[in-house]
């Protein structure tokens, strides 16, 4: 019965993967109850947020790798103002998807990728 349980299709029929979406199939897929998985994903919100907070790189085997990237600061030419502008450093959060996660990329996202490469 576990094996069953492990091997079901997810429906992604649904519009729109929110939240409350995410929860429900979490729910279904562990047998636990929507309100736990609920509690469980503000946990996982909170320490995503001070990893972020920290700058520090998270990897989770099998999922992915999340870090911060630095966009550093750099001019650019204001057409409107006819002069160069400065902007400030600033940071964004960057996922790379582990090789486990990858191989459901479909084949033309997978094509796409391996010319990148070349």
């Amino acid at each position: 019965m576990e094996e069953k349980q492990k091997n079901r299709k997810i429906d992604l029929s649904e519009p729109g993967l929110t939240r409350h979406w995410f929860v429900k199939k979490v729910a279904e897929k562990s047998n636990f109850y929507q309100k736990d998985i609920d509690v469980v994903i503000d946990a996982i919100s909170e320490v995503l947020s001070a990893v972020i907070g920290n700058k520090e790189t998270l990897k989770i085997n099998g999922l992915f790798t999340m870090y911060l990237t630095e966009k550093k600061a750099s001019k650019y030419y204001e057409p409107k103002e006819g002069k160069l502008m400065d902007t400030s450093e600033s940071y964004y959060v960057s996922f790379k998807a582990s090789k486990q996660l990858l191989k459901y990329l479909p084949e033309a996202q997978k094509e796409k990728n391996s010319e990148e490469k070349l």
